[in-house]
């Protein structure tokens, strides 16, 4: 669980939010060796009753939405005001799921239990260094 300010530019909000995925891989986040494209982002809001039945029916690759690029993160911004502004937002959580790939002679690890799905985008030799890991925002400011 992280608190999050969507309120930052899409550069602060990586600043803030990828140290916290490698942190939950078990991995050390380098600011200057980062490589965007070994991170695959994607997010979706889950309601209260949507969590409380995740474990008995995960979600599904097309239940999550990008979050790759700035256009995706403004996107992101515009949902939740439109959320919050009708008070829907209110009875849901967001679950950020990553795809971190940490090295071709890494084993993959995985942090929770993804669909198969989750993995199409991913090639085979990503695969072999990627930890998937999944983060829950509970309270959005």
């Amino acid at each position: 669980m992280a608190t999050l300010d969507f309120n930052l530019n899409y550069k602060e909000f990586g600043d803030v939010l990828y140290p916290l995925l490698y942190q939950k891989a078990g991995e050390v986040y380098d600011p200057m060796g980062f490589e965007r494209t070994n991170l695959k982002l994607k997010y979706a809001w889950l309601t209260k009753a949507r969590l409380a039945n995740v474990s008995q029916k995960p979600l599904q690759q097309n239940d999550y939405l990008d979050l790759d690029d700035a256009s995706d993160y403004i996107a992101l911004q515009l949902d939740l005001q439109t959320k919050f502004s009708r008070r829907t937002g209110l009875d849901s959580s967001l679950q950020f799921h990553a795809t971190l790939v940490t090295g071709p002679t890494s084993p993959r690890t995985q942090l929770t239990q993804p669909n198969e799905d989750d993995l199409d985008d991913v090639s085979n030799s990503e695969l072999l260094g990627g930890r998937n890991v999944s983060l829950r925002v509970f309270n959005v400011r």
